[in-house]
């Protein structure tokens, strides 16, 4: 099993944990535990495998660095900004003629004003988090890159 912490670990490490506790939580992930899975069989390593193929394109080591460089530099947080500049100059849903841009559009339209106040880096710092206990879980990384 991998790391769980505990209060003789240092407090960065906890702070790691922390920091996707709110995506752990809604997966029902235990929260004191690197990659957060309480049963750690081949059937889950499987399904990990699939949701961070299916939902991340990570589906080996170099995927993994990729993917966590890009949440640690840019992430989504950077995707807002190119939107906003979109929407300042005029684009709107409907006006992109891609579908996920202009529903992209849509939703920034919406929630702009509270973008603009609190960013996304709780956003991209929740996911980077979690990804690296997963890649870690299904064996892409090892524990120390993890942490």
């Amino acid at each position: 099993m991998g790391a769980r912490y505990n209060s003789q670990m240092n407090q960065a490490l906890g702070w790691g944990l922390a920091m996707g506790g709110l995506l752990m939580s809604q997966n029902k992930q235990d929260l004191s535990i690197l990659g957060g899975m309480r049963n750690q069989d081949a059937a889950t390593k499987e399904r990990i495998r699939g949701v961070l193929q299916r939902d991340w394109d990570i589906a080996s080591r170099d995927d993994a660095f990729s993917t966590l460089n890009w949440l640690m530099e840019e992430g989504h947080r950077k995707e807002l900004v190119d939107l906003c500049r979109l929407a300042d100059q005029g684009a709107k849903p409907g006006m992109a003629g891609d579908e996920e841009v202009d529903r992209k559009l849509g939703f920034i339209g919406q929630h702009r004003p509270r973008f603009l106040r609190t960013g996304l880096i709780a956003w991209d710092a929740n996911r980077l988090a979690v990804l690296a206990g997963w890649a870690w879980f299904v064996g892409f990384i090892s524990e120390a890159e993890a942490w």
